[in-house]
């Protein structure tokens, strides 16, 4: 009996509170309150960003990948969980959305803020040429196929794993996997 309240006691012990492990000093301060204080135009922030200098780091810790293909913003999910993120959180239900059929693989998000009833061959082509190549059927030898629907026409169930979603209808399209930047036809 004595072990478990010396056990419990170790657990309800006061703890500092983690903000006071680091004081800053005096100029550390200065250059936090210049950056956090507040803006006429929100833009500002935006551009005072060290992404916009470094276009390389865009994606750094964001749960995808961005890239523009023809004027198309396209996201690349990273994993199971930033998949669902980027699925059902950042994409708009007019987006597209691309998944290899069958093996493992990023959930690939084409942004359409014009909403057009129908994005260009070239865009959906590259996008599932990306999503063919961030998924196990990377390896393939020949063609991939990938399945093409709105965001709209993508769906959770209870109980699925991270990751794992329904499809009530789409198109499917077969590619070769290539990387972002890859021109040409595989060899």
């Amino acid at each position: 009996m004595a072990l478990r309240t010396r056990a419990l006691a170790r657990y309800a012990r006061p703890r500092a509170p983690a903000f006071a492990a680091a004081p800053r000093s005096f100029e550390s301060r200065l250059r936090l309150r210049a950056r956090l204080r507040p803006f006429d135009d929100p833009m500002q922030v935006y551009a005072r960003s060290p992404l916009e200098e470094n276009p390389e780091m865009a994606s750094k810790g964001r749960g995808f990948r961005a890239e523009t293909i023809e004027g198309f913003e396209v996201l690349v999910g990273k994993g199971d969980a930033e998949n669902d993120r980027l699925t059902f959180r950042v994409a708009e239900p007019h987006d597209l959305w691309l998944h290899v059929a069958g093996p493992p693989g990023s959930h690939v998000v084409v942004r359409n803020p014009d909403r057009l009833p129908e994005l260009p061959r070239t865009v959906v082509q590259r996008a599932a040429e990306l999503a063919a190549w961030h998924s196990k059927a990377r390896g393939a030898r020949g063609k991939v196929e990938v399945h093409v629907c709105r965001v709209s026409d993508v769906s959770k169930p209870p109980g699925f794993a991270p990751g794992e979603v329904r499809l009530r209808r789409w198109d499917a399209i077969k590619v070769y996997p290539r990387a972002a930047g890859a021109e040409g036809e595989p060899a």
